[in-house]
């Protein structure tokens, strides 16, 4: 019985040690198996029986990659022995906890250690045993386990005795062992802003500001001011800015000369001129707050009062333009014909002299901010 209270004390320290190491990471090896295979007993023939073989099933459950603890059951017949001269068929139901080697492997080598009940026909008997075995693993599912196991029966048969196993399982219920991703060299990134010098275009981006793909500082209104610079970050597309992305106020009025010509006697503008009068759209959209004076001027030819009309009819079809043809608003652009009374050329008598005071300008002004 000595040898009874031994087993009993390792059993007990091998089940503890298992249990007590349950816990597992994500890519450890863990799941349910489930085998099938050949087992074969060898019974000294002097004693009850002979060798024998017949069927081993396995059922267990894996914790992690060291540990794992599984029902066993075989059914193996013996011939007769010199001793007994009975054929018998002989059983036993064992629950096993195994401890690995080099866990998660292809190869893994095990030790094991377990309990449990002895069928020999109608005579049953408590049992332990002793075992090591290997795991090769064809894939993450699929393995074949050959092992060996010492057996001691306790009881009214007081046997020892060897079986080897060799068992094909799957196992399911856990994580597919996943390649591990390669560790790749951190690429050199000077400045910190999270591109690769490399591909680093702004290599001297300020680490606070946020980049674009090739390092450089993103300018999200599009004033020509980065970020980190930009004192006014919403300032409207298309305005003229300061150094610190704020829009510019014109201060003083500027005058801008078309160079519209008109048919004797026209109002029509032709779309020949519709780029001199971009000049203007540009203008007041670069500047916040503008309006234009279109005016028109006419030489001294004919009468004061067709000139007059023509003059103010020559400006509105200018103003039109600037309106419905480049989408400025109709609030910041008027019109007005001043005809002959402010000549550039004062008495003019050559046909340069006349042309010279026929004439269309903008004046462009803003109102100014009160300090």
């Amino acid at each position: 019985m000595k040898i009874l209270k031994i087993l009993v004390h390792v059993a007990s320290i091998f089940l503890l040690s298992a249990l007590a190491s349950v816990s597992v990471a994500d890519d450890e090896r863990r799941g349910v198996e489930l085998g099938l295979g050949y087992s074969y007993s060898d019974f000294n023939a002097d004693d009850l029986l002979d060798s024998g073989d017949g069927w081993v099933g396995q059922l267990g459950y894996r914790f992690n990659n060291t540990w794992s603890a599984e029902l066993m059951r075989t059914d193996v017949s013996h011939n007769a022995s010199s001793v007994s001269g009975l054929d018998a068929d002989v059983n036993h139901t064992m629950v096993n906890a195994l401890y690995h080697f080099n866990g998660g492997g292809q190869l893994e080598p095990y030790v094991s250690l377990g309990a449990g009940r002895y069928d020999i026909e109608s005579l049953e008997e408590n049992a332990f045993n002793l075992g090591a075995g290997l795991k090769y693993y064809f894939n993450d599912r699929f393995l074949i386990r050959p092992d060996i196991r010492f057996n001691n029966i306790q009881g009214d048969v007081d046997e020892s005795f060897f079986d080897a196993n060799l068992i094909f399982s799957f196992t399911f219920g856990g994580p597919s062992k996943q390649a591990k991703p390669k560790k790749t060299k951190a690429l050199a990134d000077s400045d910190a802003d999270g591109v690769a010098d490399s591909a680093d275009q702004c290599p001297t981006s300020p680490a606070s500001s946020k980049v674009n793909a090739v390092g450089c500082s993103l300018d999200s209104d599009g004033d020509g001011v980065v970020d980190h610079l930009d004192t006014c970050p919403e300032t409207k597309f298309g305005l003229s800015v300061d150094g610190k992305g704020c829009a510019v106020v014109l201060e003083e009025p500027v005058s801008i000369k078309l160079n519209v010509l008109f048919d004797n006697n026209s109002d029509l503008v032709k779309e020949t001129y519709y780029p001199e009068i971009q000049k203007v759209a540009d203008f007041l959209m670069q500047y916040k707050g503008t309006s234009a004076v279109i005016e028109g001027h006419t030489d001294t030819r004919g009468s004061a009062t067709y000139n007059k009309d023509l003059s103010q009819r020559r400006a509105d079809s200018v103003a039109k333009v600037l309106v419905e043809v480049m989408n400025i608003s109709s609030n910041r652009v008027s019109a007005i014909g001043y005809g002959e009374e402010l000549p550039l050329v004062e008495a003019a008598s050559t046909e340069e002299e006349h042309q010279a005071n026929r004439r269309v300008i903008a004046e462009i002004s803003a109102e100014l901010e009160k300090q």
